[in-house]
């Protein structure tokens, strides 16, 4: 388990000859932009081990191009990536990378309005944490922002190698409601699904994260995530990364 991780460019993945583990993943939302908690100890059936890599998903549904009104109040992540989709409904995603040290929870702060400095009223946020263990290299394979569309689409991962992970984060801003991601059933996780979850305000929000063990694979295709949340305003964001 190593303290600090290599970060690959864009579009590679790391051959590496190390096994990653995928430990466990959980999802939290809240309305009107106020701070959002994921508690660590039910993660994979407890605390993740001294180590092992946090990535963590953070995405704002409503208001404008949020990014830099968007950071976490738990210390010492770095920044791995970051989407905006200028929609009826925007969509702003941050996704930061850490070694776990310990945190009971990761805590995100509130998107304030930045003329008031207070919560921003009408948006949906989450929060999306999933932890693995036995990582050497992080590498952004694909980072996309998708209009017209509620469900989550993905790129070909190709250049696999045995003993690799792919982690998907995906947020979808609509209007229709309470709407999870339909089961993509070729996930390795809890039971081949995907953890999701939605909040409901002026602008919901319905977010996912989901990951893929590779054994014998030199590519890898994700199902698309359905939403079914008013297509026609709503807005994507569908981040791969690759561990090895």
């Amino acid at each position: 388990m190593l303290n600090s991780f290599a970060k690959v460019f864009m579009g590679a993945a790391g051959a590496g000859g190390n096994t990653v583990e995928y430990i466990g993943s959980d999802v939290a939302v809240s309305p009107n932009g106020a701070s959002v908690s994921v508690p660590l100890n039910a993660i994979g059936g407890g605390s993740p081990s001294t180590g092992d890599l946090m990535i963590v998903a953070f995405s704002c549904s409503g208001g404008e191009d949020e990014r830099n009104n968007m950071s976490l109040s738990t210390s010492g992540f770095t920044d791995l990536a970051s989407a905006h989709v200028f929609e009826s409904n925007q969509l702003s995603t941050k996704v930061f990378h850490k070694a776990y040290a310990g945190e009971s929870s990761i805590v995100s702060n509130a998107v304030v309005n930045v003329n008031t400095g207070s919560a921003l009223d009408q948006t949906s946020v989450s929060l999306c944490v999933s932890v693995f263990r036995s990582v050497e290299n992080i590498s952004v394979f694909a980072n996309r922002a998708l209009r017209n569309t509620d469900d989550a689409t993905w790129t070909e991962v190709t250049s696999l190698s045995a003993g690799n992970c792919v982690a998907l984060f995906a947020s979808t801003s609509h209007t229709n409601g309470f709407k999870y991601y339909s089961n993509p059933g070729d996930l390795d996780l809890w039971g081949d699904d995907v953890t999701t979850v939605y909040e409901n305000d002026n602008h919901n929000i319905t977010s996912g994260t989901g990951a893929k063990a590779i054994t014998t694979e030199s590519s890898f295709s994700p199902s698309t995530w359905n939403c079914n949340g008013s297509q026609n305003q709503s807005g994507v964001t569908a981040i791969t990364v690759v561990l090895s």
